[in-house]
């Protein structure tokens, strides 16, 4: 199963367009622990099948963008915040 950081930074990138996906990596220590605290279980309840492959988690959760939890959607625009800075 692949570390929580790698798992919050392929999710990260559902909300930026693809050319910007190395800006992740501009993500806030501190809004980076606490989106992975927040969203893990999202993405676990969401795309368990997916959890082992980078690529698949994306494709599953951009489709389900709407069904993550309030705290999540909430972390995830803060993120997309910091990343457009």
């Amino acid at each position: 199963m692949p570390s929580v950081r790698v798992l919050f930074a392929t999710l990260a990138t559902l909300f930026v367009p693809s050319a910007a996906l190395v800006a992740a990596a501009d993500v806030s220590p501190a809004l980076r622990a606490q989106a992975e605290a927040v969203c893990r279980d999202d993405a676990i309840r969401l795309c368990a099948d997916a959890i082992s492959d980078e690529a698949a988690i994306v494709a599953c959760m951009r489709p389900k963008r709407a069904l993550l939890t309030g705290p999540c959607r909430k972390v995830f625009d803060a993120v997309v915040r910091d990343m457009g800075r």
